[in-house]
C-alpha cells in the first residue's frame, strides 16, 4: 500500500498514484472484456502460429527496415522482459 508523505492536506504524487492505484483495482483489470472482441475467422489459406521471441523481433525488425543491431537488441529485451508474454 501506498503511504501519503505530504504534509497540510496538500495533495502529493504519492497520493495521486494511490489514486491511481485504487481505481484500477476497482475496475477489476484494464483489459478488454474476451467476449466484448469480435471474433473473425481467419481467410482461406491464413493459419496463425506461435513464434519464439527473438524470432519473433527479428521478423518485425525486418518488416520495419531495422537495422540488425536493433533487431537483436529488442529481441533480447523480449527476453528479459519482466512480464510473461508470447507472440
Amino acid at each position: 500500500m501506498l503511504a501519503a508523505c505530504g504534509g497540510g492536506g496538500e495533495s502529493t504524487t504519492t497520493d495521486r498514484a494511490a489514486t491511481r492505484v485504487s481505481a484500477l483495482h476497482d475496475k477489476g483489470s484494464a483489459a478488454p472484456q474476451l467476449d466484448a472482441l469480435n471474433v473473425v475467422a481467419l481467410p482461406s489459406g491464413v493459419s496463425l502460429h506461435a513464434m519464439a521471441l527473438v524470432p519473433f523481433a527479428q521478423r518485425v525488425g525486418t518488416l520495419r527496415g531495422s537495422p540488425l543491431a536493433q533487431r537483436q537488441a529488442h529481441g533480447e529485451r523480449l527476453i528479459n522482459s519482466p512480464v510473461p508474454f508470447s507472440a
